[in-house]
């Protein structure tokens, strides 16, 4: 692997670490927005869970949008 490629998956990882835990503060509420992104919708609306639902998915999808863009914007300059 050449050390360029190993130092963006570095930094990456430790970007992605540290956004992690401005948006969820704590693992646990990561976990759960991983949860809540792959639980169906109707079943949070049947077990009266949507705030929680509704709240944690977007958290992880700003999570995974703002990781897809800065991934972009590497591939971009580095080219």
């Amino acid at each position: 692997m050449q050390t360029k490629t190993l130092i963006l998956i570095i930094l990456n990882t430790a970007f992605g670490f540290v956004l992690a835990m401005i948006i969820f503060k704590t693992f646990k509420n990561f976990l759960k927005g991983i949860y809540y992104l792959c639980l169906p919708n109707i079943f949070s609306i049947v077990k009266k869970d949507w705030d929680n639902d509704f709240n944690y998915t977007h958290k992880m999808l700003l999570w995974i949008v703002v990781m897809i863009a800065v991934i972009i914007i590497e591939f971009i300059l580095l080219k």
